[in-house]
């Protein structure tokens, strides 16, 4: 985030790189609901800052992978609030 904030290259290709691992370590252990959290925040965080540079495309395809990890974090953790909440606002930003 600090990449982005000085606007310094190399930002989106660093949380790209941090997903991998997140990814991974969620394909491991499919029972932590931590870990698709964490995608679906990186990717909500992506797709702002991508929809904030005019690259609506990949703004759109970021969020319905964060809208997809938050959905896969609830059938873990159904009653978990954060997921719910993150759920919520992801839905209503595509029907805006």
């Amino acid at each position: 985030m600090v990449r982005r904030r000085l606007r310094n290259a190399g930002w989106e290709e660093a949380i790209r790189s941090g997903l991998i691992s997140i990814q991974r370590a969620a394909a491991i252990d499919g029972k932590n609901s931590d870990y698709p959290k964490e995608v679906g925040s990186w990717r909500k965080y992506l797709s702002v800052q991508l929809e904030g540079d005019g690259r609506k495309k990949e703004a759109l395809r970021e969020h319905d992978l964060a809208l997809e990890a938050y959905r896969r974090a609830e059938c873990i953790s159904a009653d978990d609030k954060e997921v719910k909440e993150a759920i919520r606002e992801l839905s209503e930003r595509v029907s805006q």
